[in-house]
């Protein structure tokens, strides 16, 4: 077994972070790039200066357009959210390492799909709004609240 010391094991985990080190570039390719290194992203809601994962990569690329993110996720679909260790943002092609989680979830938690299932009317019309009108607060659809 190798030794190594608290310095350098400090040096391995900011190295392994992207957190020192030449940059990505902040487009497309360096967000990804950065997300195959880091390979989960935590989504934090609650923001005091701006949402978690945006913070995340703002210290990693420097500058970046935030719209590449959202690219990545909802156009190009390399990226996903998903509850990984806590709500992130994870790689499409790690799809295959979560499949199990998420079926033991189903497994475990069945009254979800039974959920999904009788309000499906209901869900499509939030979905039809989202598509028609773009992101919403909660508040937009407290008319949908029985």
């Amino acid at each position: 077994m190798r030794t190594i010391s608290p310095q350098i094991a400090r040096r391995l985990a900011i190295s392994a972070q992207r957190l020192t080190g030449p940059r990505p570039s902040p487009n497309a390719d360096g967000m990804l790039e950065l997300f195959r290194d880091l390979r989960c992203v935590q989504i934090d809601p609650i923001r005091a200066v701006e949402r978690t994962e945006l913070l995340v990569l703002w210290s990693r690329l420097g500058k970046f357009d935030p719209a590449v993110l959202e690219q990545l996720l909802w156009q190009d679909k390399t990226l996903f959210e998903y509850w990984a260790h806590c709500a992130s943002i994870v790689l499409t092609e790690d799809y295959p390492i979560f499949r199990h989680q998420m079926a033991r979830h189903a497994e475990k938690y069945p009254q979800d799909q039974e959920w999904v299932e009788t309000n499906g009317a209901q869900r499509d019309h939030i979905y039809a709004r989202l598509h028609a009108v773009g992101a919403q607060s909660t508040a937009a659809f407290d008319d949908l609240i029985e």
